[in-house]
């Protein structure tokens, strides 16, 4: 699968602003590592934080961003994330 828009997207919404910029090496302690993940999992958290079903620690943080990125791009956010080594 060619995770290419996925690697631009998490570009275009400074998701490396807090998850790094492989997904792997967070320059803000406490944010987790994204990289390697199941592409289910990622998926999952994301849209339960965008849709306000997970609101506990930090999640509020990505409210604002989160909720600029359609159903499908975080599909292929996480699709991209999960194929990071």
């Amino acid at each position: 699968m060619d995770t290419t828009a996925g690697a631009a997207l998490y570009l275009q919404y400074n998701c490396q602003t807090c998850h790094g910029t492989d997904g792997l090496n967070s320059p803000v302690e406490g944010y987790p590592h994204l990289a390697s993940q199941p592409a289910s999992y990622l998926i999952n958290q994301m849209l339960d934080i965008k849709y306000k079903r997970r609101s506990n620690g930090m999640t509020t943080i990505m409210w604002p961003t989160i909720n600029r990125v359609s159903d499908s791009e975080i599909h292929q956010i996480g699709q991209y994330l999960s194929r990071i080594q």
